[in-house]
């Protein structure tokens, strides 16, 4: 039995991973600290040095705790965190996956975000990573307002029926790929029935070829 630590920047993502690892033999042991956003969007003062130390210190905190490998499922810790190679298990970023499997996209491709402080981080490294393979995309950036902010204060219901609303509507106005660029997505992208690429799906198949299981 392997052991999985999920580093999480809210606690509506663990169930997420929870559900897709279910009928796998690995131990999910979740650490959530939705503080650390709140501070760096609330407080002008707080220095990215200071935030990436904090996801520094939590991922030695993770390491130290017998797992056999940490996930990342918060696109802006990983945009904080530039450094990996000190620990001696597998860091698995979740968009890693996501952007080999969007630069594979039919054009014209749509990333669709709800949290915009999420947006600068996320593009940069997706536009790092297309460079690295030589594969430049003319991608197209859509925010979905108002649903984040419901999600940050619990209420889940109304954040699907935004999202639900928007994506809908997307699917039919749009006649290129979409693809959803934050784990809080995923349930009412499911829900709309359209094909959404989504962040979950290549950080499943990352994980099991990690533990050398199959899918």
């Amino acid at each position: 039995m392997k052991t999985l630590g999920c580093l999480h920047a809210h606690y509506s993502n663990i169930h997420y991973i929870e559900k897709a690892l279910s009928e796998y033999p690995i131990t999910l042991q979740h650490f959530v600290d939705p503080g650390l956003m709140l501070r760096i969007t609330n407080n002008p003062y707080f220095t990215l040095e200071e935030a990436k130390k904090k996801v520094m210190n939590q991922i030695d905190w993770i390491a130290a705790s017998g797992v056999d490998a940490i996930v990342i499922t918060c696109t802006n810790y990983i945009a904080i965190l530039d450094e990996t190679s000190k620990w001696n298990i597998p860091i698995i970023k979740i968009d890693e996956p996501f952007f080999k499997a969007f630069s594979q996209l039919r054009s014209p491709q749509t990333l669709i975000f709800t949290n915009p402080e999420t947006v600068g981080g996320t593009t940069k490294r997706l536009n790092n990573f297309l460079h690295q393979i030589n594969k430049p995309l003319n991608y197209t950036i859509k925010i979905i307002p108002k649903a984040f902010e419901y999600l940050m204060s619990g209420n889940i219901a109304e954040h699907n029926e935004i999202l639900y609303k928007e994506l809908t509507k997307l699917k039919y106005d749009n006649t290129g790929s979409l693809a959803i660029a934050q784990l809080s997505m995923v349930e009412a992208g499911e829900n709309t029935q359209a094909t959404l690429l989504n962040l979950l799906d290549p950080l499943i198949e990352e994980i099991l070829a990690q533990f050398h299981l199959s899918n």
